[in-house]
């Protein structure tokens, strides 16, 4: 909604067009009129150049009103004549507008047409902000876009500058702005941004199309809702498509929080798109819209000489020098406060006011008593409206609301265009509806009704709009509690959940808590606004409404709390202390349950683990449970569990963003919590296990389905149905948050908590305590969060088979579970455990079902945590391109989510590739990026991956000595934790490696001894690979190299890994020249994976014997011939001739962007899949693509994928 800034307000009952019939403007009309006829264009032909309506266009003409600079320039340029000499006559037309007056951009649904200026206006004082501006606009116009932000106090001129930006013919601009109260109403500035071409959005990919409608509520929305990713991509594709174009984005402050994050993200994404963003808001207000890193300007007071012709034409004549000094101490050049108090005088007895804005608060308030008492009510009545509409108002108003308007439209407080009525200024609504004698409860309580009738009698065009509207307002005229008003907020979150809006779930859901009378109600929802807040990234807020909720009425609601909490606390404190801080909160709830009612009977329903129990069971654990058979796998923990890589938080496991990371929790896969809890609802989710009310849970407590404030309201989504195996059960929870049913048993909710300080410990360096409380955990409950952390602590203590045997008894559990009930650190740990137990295909197929479940809720934090699990899995069979772009793009989204283990986490992977491949630099930067983020804040698991990237960069680069006591570091690092599986850390086979070349075949023995004690007949086919590999490097003659490496060539014949298999066979063949045997096979081999992984360190060792450097000291062989190789290993000096640099590997010279456009390039995505990846414009990709041609000498993107494609899966 257009609101612009009084300082030139027209006299009483003098409506604005008739400026137009007042000299020099009507011979220009006139002028103007003939040079239309002259050129033959029809209005249809004018309107489709200029982007503006018929309507507009003709009003402009018959000057009502009048045409500003843009409108006029559009008009002259669609002719084929020159616009500049009618823009100088309008510029001498009338008096000039000064820094701060004037109105902003007019239009009904703020933005319908182009940025239009009042006839003869003219900007004092801003010539290089305005400089700044423009060139922003011609550069979008180049296709290539961006975003200025500008900043200043109300009433300094914000919107003057903005309005005067003068793009170029056939440039369309959309403006919004926002107004004081709207906040609540979900994607509302979105809506009336795109609101122009919303046509064209049927132009967009049918996923975008789809997401992009069910956010602006033209459509309804896929199960689960909109996917925010494609919320976001759609809006930069359609406002590319439409391009040139020019965003005016203008009080900002007030936008709602929904809006913000999509067009915050937009804002970050335009270079190299024809795409303009002016974005202008008060600097001392909230503002939901991340801007930090935006290029920006601040606006200040206008200097003597400006202001000194401002007043002049505010005053009809040249102002005293002492007069204009008192103004100027006064106002400090404020451009509003400048006219408005030249022409009332300052107030006596106030010679320095700190705030301006207030001050001039009041002088309107005062031009207010001038008023009727009918008028004012009139303006309070706008005022109060979320929109504007007139149609709303004048019902509300009844039949004398025309003579009620008057008024404040004759004396310039208000404007109505079309159907949407307009204040001059912020500053005067404010004072209209803060005067302390307005009805201001009775007027929403009209608003409301109107609109509720409106609603229920088909006559707004926006159903569920209206109903979030009569909502709001049935809020705002509440005094105390009004459960009426707190259900109809409910289903505002309900309906909101469905358009993917998070923030306006946790708005809703924390002003219906306000208004609740019942205290357990109260406290739901609350807990469903904390999960909501915890899932959009917002953590310290999620943390602050869990505090807010006090002291629980029960202890049911206490587990539920406690959950979301689980998932906030892991990025505040060290998972060591989150671990203990949890397991005591965990025993108090056992403490308080009733004698008797613990579970003695666990049904696993769908995962039938049923029985596996005991000891038996998987590995026995020896039983560990309870009925059926708790055992199962032997406690070892959850899957992937955990955490992430090694242990380390999954993927991110790290701990979950840091633990919990990041919005929510982050944790995911590493822990904790995540996004987690994501989708635990409940909470909680999160975590550990917490997700999912221990699993089950799900919805459980936090509410909502997925938590996320998910439809149900606070109980909502009914959790999960057993936890253990119980099913999905269905989403049962109530609107009014105090859904009961399907909620988890208070086991289930114990078992979560326990989950969840499992994987804190895990992340911690504690895999011996951490197993421990998964066991616990699933003996109260096998929901699938215990499941999770016991298999993967089974696997961190080496015990794979049980790990293994107990992911597959869940298996279908995990396959049809939904991240809204479950912790995104469920799934990020399943999928690594499921990568490191060898299990690829069935991760993939994991993380591709759960992938597109969380895209369709939009939970960004659960999704971070997951990309990052996938990213390890991709590393793992050899996809390193796809490997580095999810990376990249998960340690990207991690930090911007304020996930610091789940980025960090994604960063080692990045580090490892380039250690392989020979970016030593690059290596080392992501490895210190990840320790910087890891180490101070006890997140030892998920570091050991930084310091073992280090370790393969030395070894790889030929620093055998130096790779050498790395490794043997961070083997004793990694014992001391207590992990007892090389299927994690594979530190032992380049330890063996390094200690041969570094001379030290002693240790490269007793390397290999203590491999071969932590592996068994039931280890990963790759484990038992190097194993095999490791042997042959130390076996003694050429019967025992063969029998080795072609025992583990066998091995790595089972799963898709070809960098060891390339290491395997460029062993064997080395070896086998140094008995004089054939090698060329197997070197060939091993050059052409080499090769297609780009790793250029190990493809010179391929070449000719000759030049290679010296061999492994290893131990004595028998009967090696004179003239063999004396090449058998990592060089001990600089790579041979013929490897490159590790300053120049393949995707040397590009940016960290372009560096992800090629890696997706390279396995043949096209420009729109690459788009889709890395949610930009396809234009912009477009050009990315043929920059990174150029730079890697490919002639096309589809040579780029034939010359550095990934080398296919599997064998």
């Amino acid at each position: 909604m257009a609101e612009g800034t009084p300082g030139r307000r027209r006299g009483p009952g003098r409506p604005r067009g008739d400026i137009a019939a007042e000299g020099p403007m009507k011979d220009l009309l006139r002028d103007l009129r003939r040079l239309l006829d002259e050129s033959g264009l029809t209005g249809t032909e004018i309107s489709a150049r200029t982007h503006y309506s018929r309507s507009r266009i003709g009003s402009a003409l018959a000057g009502k009103p009048p045409p500003g600079h843009a409108l006029l320039r559009d008009i002259v340029a669609a002719t084929g004549h020159d616009p500049g000499p009618w823009l100088e006559r309008l510029a001498s037309i009338g008096e000039r507008r000064a820094g701060g007056g004037g109105r902003g951009p007019r239009g009904h649904a703020a933005g319908a047409e182009p940025l239009g200026r009042d006839a003869g206006a003219e900007l004092l004082g801003r010539d290089a902000e305005l400089a700044e501006v423009n060139a922003l606009v011609t550069a979008a116009v180049r296709g290539d876009g961006g975003t200025l932000v500008v900043r200043g106090e109300a009433g300094i001129g914000k919107t003057a500058l903005l309005e005067a930006a003068r793009p170029a013919p056939g440039t369309r601009v959309l403006s919004v702005r926002c107004r004081d109260g709207e906040a609540g109403l979900a994607f509302s500035a979105l809506s009336t941004l795109l609101l122009p071409i919303a046509d064209r959005i049927r132009l967009l990919r049918p996923h975008l199309r789809r997401a992009l409608n069910a956010s602006l509520s033209r459509s309804a929305p896929d199960p689960g809702g909109p996917n925010r990713l494609d919320i976001a991509h759609g809006t930069l594709e359609l406002l590319a498509r439409s391009g040139p174009v020019l965003a005016v984005l203008d009080d900002v402050q007030w936008m709602d929080a929904d809006s913000a994050q999509i067009l915050a993200f937009a804002a970050s994404r335009l270079a190299g798109s024809p795409v303009a963003f002016l974005i202008a808001l008060r600097p001392e207000s909230g503002c939901a819209m991340d801007l930090n890193g935006l290029p920006a300007i601040v606006l200040t007071g206008l200097s003597r000489e400006p202001a000194a012709e401002l007043v002049a034409r505010a005053l009809g004549r040249t102002a005293g020098e002492a007069e204009l000094d008192r103004l100027m101490r006064y106002t400090g050049g404020h451009p509003l406060a400048l006219l408005e108090l030249s022409r009332g005088g300052i107030p006596a007895g106030d010679p320095a006011p700190p705030r301006l804005p207030q001050v001039l608060e009041k002088v309107f308030r005062a031009q207010l008593e001038t008023l009727p008492a009918d008028a004012r009510r009139a303006l309070l009545v706008c005022a109060a409206s979320f929109t504007g509409d007139l149609t709303e108002i004048k019902e509300v108003l009844g039949p004398g609301a025309g003579a009620a308007l008057e008024p404040g439209v004759s004396g310039g407080l208000i404007e109505i265009t079309g159907n949407t009525v307009a204040f001059a200024h912020p500053l005067v609504r404010s004072a209209v509806y803060w005067d302390p004698r307005a009805g201001r409860w009775d007027t929403h309580a009209a608003l409301a009704r109107v609109l509720r009738r409106r609603a229920d009698s088909g006559a707004a065009q926006d159903r569920a709009g209206a109903l979030d509207q009569h909502a709001w307002h049935l809020a705002a005229a509440a005094v105390g509690a009004d459960e009426d008003a707190a259900r109809a907020l409910d289903e505002v979150a309900d309906r909101a959940r469905r358009r993917g809006a998070l923030e306006a779930v946790r708005q809703a859901c924390e002003r219906a808590a306000a208004l609740s009378a019942d205290r357990e109600r109260r406290v739901r929802r609350l807990v469903r606004a904390a999960d909501a807040a915890r899932l959009s990234g917002r953590a310290e807020e999620a943390m602050a409404l869990l505090t807010q909720a006090g002291e629980p009425v029960s202890a049911r609601t206490r587990g539920e709390i406690e959950r979301v909490r689980a998932q906030i606390l892991q990025i505040r404190a060290a998972p060591a202390e989150v671990a203990e801080e949890l397991a005591a909160i965990a025993a108090g709830l056992r403490r308080e349950e009733p004698e008797g009612s613990e579970r003695s009977e666990r049904s696993e329903g769908a995962g039938g683990a049923g029985g596996a129990g005991g000891a038996g069971g998987a590995g026995g654990a020896g039983g560990a449970g309870g009925a059926g058979g708790a055992g199962g796998a032997g406690g070892a923990g959850g899957a992937g569990g955990a955490g992430g890589a090694g242990g380390a938080g999954g993927a991110g496991g790290a701990g979950g963003a840091g633990g919990a990371g990041g919005a929510g929790g982050a944790g995911g896969a590493g822990g904790a919590g995540g996004a987690g809890g994501a989708g635990g609802a409940g909470g909680a989710g999160g975590a550990g296990g917490a997700g999912g009310a221990g699993g089950a849970g799900g919805a459980g407590g936090a509410g909502g389905a997925g938590g996320a404030g998910g439809a149900g309201g606070a109980g909502g989504a009914g959790g999960a149905g057993g936890a253990g195996g119980a099913g999905e059960a269905k989403q049962a929870g109530k609107s009014d948050g105090s859904g009961e049913s399907g909620k988890p048993g208070k086991s289930e909710e114990i078992a979560g908590l326990l989950a969840t300080a499992a994987s804190a410990a895990v992340m911690g360096g504690r895999v011996g305590r951490a197993a421990n409380l998964a066991e616990e955990a699933y003996t109260l409950s096998p929901a699938l969060a215990p499941v999770v952390m016991r298999a993967y602590t089974s696997l961190l203590q080496g015990r794979e088979s049980a790990a293994s045997d107990l992911l597959g008894r869940h298996r279908e559990e995990l396959f049809a579970a939904d991240p809204l009930r479950h912790g995104a650190e469920t799934f990020g740990f399943s999928c690594l455990t499921l990568t490191w137990l060898d299990e690829h295909d069935t991760a993939e197929r994991l993380a591709e079902a759960l992938l597109g479940r969380m895209d369709e809720i939009g939970a960004l934090a659960q999704r971070s945590v997951l990309g990052s699990a996938v990213a390890e899995l991709e590393f793992r069979r050899g996809r390193w391109n796809s490997a580095y772009a999810r990376a990249a793009r998960a340690a990207a989204l991690a930090g911007e989510l304020g996930q610091p283990a789940i980025a960090a986490f994604a960063l080692t992977t990045l580090a490892r590739i380039e250690a392989a491949q020979g970016g030593v630099r690059r290596c080392e930067e992501y490895a210190s990026r990840a320790l910087d983020l890891l180490e101070p804040n006890g997140y030892t698991m998920v570091a050991f991956f930084a310091h073992l990237a280090l370790a393969q960069s030395a070894l790889a680069e030929g620093r055998a000595a130096d790779a050498a006591e790395r490794l043997a570091r961070l083997r004793e690092r990694i014992a001391a934790a207590g992990v007892r599986t090389p299927a994690v850390f594979p530190v032992h086979a380049d330890l063996v490696e390094a200690c041969l070349s570094a001379d030290r075949a002693g240790e490269a023995a007793a390397a290999l001894s203590e491999l071969r004690s932590q592996i068994g007949p039931s280890s990963p086919p790759s484990v038992l690979a190097v194993e095999a590999r490791c042997r042959g490097l130390l076996a003694e003659d050429v019967h025992g190299v063969r029998e080795c490496l072609a025992a583990a060539l066998v091995l790595h014949g089972r799963v898709s890994d070809p960098y060891g298999e390339a290491r395997t066979r460029l062993a064997l063949g080395l070896r086998l020249l140094r008995y004089g045997e054939p090698a060329g096979e197997h070197l060939a081999a091993a050059r052409r994976l080499f090769q297609g992984l780009g790793a250029a360190p190990w493809l010179g060792r391929t070449g000719p014997p000759a030049t290679a450097a010296p061999p492994y000291n290893a131990p004595p062989y028998d009967g090696p011939p004179d003239d063999a190789s004396p090449y058998d290993g990592p060089p001990h000096n600089a790579p041979p001739h013929n490897v490159p640099s590790y300053d120049a590997p393949p995707y040397d010279g590009l940016s960290g962007h372009e560096m992800q456009v090629a890696r997706l390039a390279a396995r043949g995505a096209g420009p729109r899949e690459i788009a889709d990846a890395l949610v930009m414009p396809v234009q912009a990709i477009e050009e990315d693509v043929a920059r990174v041609c150029s730079v890697l000498g490919a002639a096309s993107a589809a040579d780029l994928a034939a010359r550095f494609a990934d080398p296919p899966a599997g064998r």
